[in-house]
């Protein structure tokens, strides 16, 4: 599987990059994963490829488990999909076309770049649950 997730952010901070990169290290293993930082520039992408909008969810509402995410990820492979692009940051009309599904990180509203950390912990900690490995709960 391929992910490329794009923030809407023109750079990351040194100590953002490093919690990221050691994400996506664990990662490699399972998948390849890509940081694409878009600032304002327009993001160009294939809409043959599944397209995810990260946004905060302030309602609480709509956040869903480890195992679930793990579930989705999963269905996606099975599905014969191979290129998933998330977007951090974005809001649809930022999009040249519609995202497939949201997705929320968490309930609590978080900046661009924390929602890139935890959405990289929640993708390592989907596919140790998908490849029954312990990871801390």
């Amino acid at each position: 599987m391929n992910y490329t997730i794009y923030i809407k952010e023109k750079n990351l901070a040194t100590n953002i990059k490093a919690a990221v990169h050691e994400y996506i290290k664990r990662l490699s293993p399972f998948c390849k994963a890509t940081v694409c930082c878009a600032g304002k520039k327009k993001v160009a992408f294939a809409s043959s490829d599944i397209n995810i909008l990260i946004t905060p969810d302030q309602t609480g509402k709509h956040t869903i488990s480890s195992e679930a995410f793990a579930r989705m990820i999963s269905d996606y492979a099975l599905g014969g999909y191979s290129k998933i692009s998330y977007f951090i940051g974005f809001s649809p009309d930022d999009l040249p076309i519609l995202s497939d599904q949201t997705f929320f990180v968490s309930s609590m509203t978080l900046s661009n770049e924390i929602c890139l950390i935890a959405f990289t912990e929640q993708l390592y900690r989907a596919y140790t649950i998908n490849n029954n490995i312990t990871y801390h709960k």
